[in-house]
């Protein structure tokens, strides 16, 4: 694993010691390894589709300032509903309109 890697890991299981394996660490690191790889593929296979899901929209738009698979460019507005009270870093990017 990247340093990267392990630093996420250990903000999310706060005990994580990489010298330190167990079963149930080995486990974790193999459904870890292959979370990006699948990740990719499910968007990937989505984008071909020309479908997403809401995070999967907002994040693009963050991204890349527009929503690729829109196919009208008459579209000047598009409104969404979110809960005001949990807003992640995504939709509060894309509400300051970045």
């Amino acid at each position: 694993m990247t340093d990267e890697q392990t630093e996420i890991i250990k903000r999310f299981w706060t005990n994580y010691n990489p010298g330190r394996i167990t079963e149930e660490k080995t486990k974790f690191i193999g459904i870890w390894s292959i979370l990006n790889e699948l990740y990719s593929g499910f968007r990937n296979n989505l984008l071909e589709k020309n479908i997403a899901y809401e995070g999967m929209i907002f994040r693009d738009v963050v991204e890349n300032h527009t929503w690729h698979g829109a196919s009208s460019p008459e579209v000047e507005n598009v409104s969404f509903w979110s809960g005001f009270n949990a807003l992640n870093e995504c939709e509060k990017t894309l509400m300051k309109g970045a």
